[in-house]
């Protein structure tokens, strides 16, 4: 049996090395994405700002307007962690599907609450889509599925060349309280 070559084996180790460092950056990215420091650190207003930034860098037009409690004066007003989570993520995937699929240049983002409910819209100047048509990606079930986790609605208008407009309706709850959605004897009203 052949002696393997010193200098191949360091080399190949050196290789499996690199490799695996990258993989860990990778990682350490995807868990910091999935919950942004910047929901706990900011509150949702500034990470949601900060998404409309980064999309500007990119090459996409963002307008933000957010009517959210005063999360600076009293932290109890904040919204729940879990629903900032999901705000902030309805926001992110619809702003990367209208600049990566749309191909759009502008856009607006808006999340208001108001009478118990957090109401998301973003609307872009893309190409547009048919929604009823299959899709291979996981973006629109994605945002479906956080909208309904948090017992909220979605709803997508689009149409091929005349942009999108992507909705959802969340019920509000704060980090006071102490229970999911439609849990713990809160009364929660259809959106």
């Amino acid at each position: 049996m052949r002696e393997p070559d010193r200098e191949a084996v360091a080399e190949a180790i050196g290789l499996a090395i690199s490799q695996l460092q990258g993989e860990i950056a990778g990682l350490r990215a995807l868990i910091t994405e999935l919950r942004p420091p910047a929901l706990d650190h900011l509150g949702a207003r500034a990470a949601i700002e900060a998404l409309a930034a980064r999309a500007m860098r990119n090459g996409l037009e963002v307008d933000v307007h957010i009517e959210l409690a005063d999360e600076h004066d009293e932290a109890a007003r904040r919204p729940a962690p879990e629903l900032e989570t999901a705000l902030y993520r309805i926001v992110q995937e619809a702003l990367t599907n209208a600049a990566k699929n749309g191909r759009a240049t502008r856009a607006v983002a808006e999340v208001i609450e108001a009478d118990g409910v957090i109401e998301v819209t973003i609307r872009d100047d893309g190409a547009g889509f048919d929604p009823a048509a299959a899709t291979t990606g996981f973006g629109v079930l994605g945002m479906r599925e956080r909208a309904e986790l948090q017992h909220g609605c979605f709803a997508i208008e689009s149409a091929p060349g005349h942009g999108t407009v992507v909705r959802a309706t969340l019920p509000l709850r704060h980090r006071a309280d102490s229970s999911p959605p439609g849990r713990g004897g809160h009364a929660w009203r259809s959106v």
